[in-house]
C-alpha cells in the first residue's frame, strides 16, 4: 500500500484492476489474490484481506479462502490468505453481497 494516502484509494484501485481482469477471464477461470491482515503497534488489527475480498466480489463470485500457514508469520501479520475469486459461465457483472459457493469440482 506504499504510496496510497487512503484505504479507500487503494481498494478502490485494486477493485479497478479485478474489474478489468474479470472481463478478461475465461468462463469458469479463477483469480487468486494474496492479502494478509495486519496489526499495528498498539494491536490494531488491518482486516486488508476482507475489505479486498468484499470489494472484488462485486465483479467476481467468491470461492473458499486458502489460509496461508508461516512456520514464523511474518512481524504484524496474523492472518495471511489467497482469496479465490471464480468468473462463472454466465456471469455478466455480480452485484450486492459476496456469494461464497462450493469449492468447484
Amino acid at each position: 500500500m506504499t504510496g496510497y494516502r487512503t484505504i479507500d484509494g487503494y481498494l478502490d484501485d485494486m477493485e479497478s484492476v479485478a474489474q478489468a481482469v474479470a472481463a478478461l477471464l475465461r468462463p469458469n477461470a479463477h483469480l487468486v489474490i494474496n492479502a494478509a491482515t495486519t496489526v499495528d503497534d498498539s494491536g490494531d488489527a488491518t482486516p486488508l484481506a476482507e475489505d479486498i475480498a468484499v470489494r472484488l466480489a462485486r465483479h467476481l463470485v467468491r470461492r473458499p479462502d486458502l489460509p496461508i500457514e508461516w512456520d514464523v508469520p511474518p512481524s504484524g501479520v496474523v492472518d495471511d490468505r489467497c482469496i479465490v475469486f471464480q468468473k462463472l459461465r454466465q456471469q455478466q457483472h455480480v452485484t450486492g453481497s459476496i456469494r461464497r459457493l462450493a469449492p468447484a469440482t
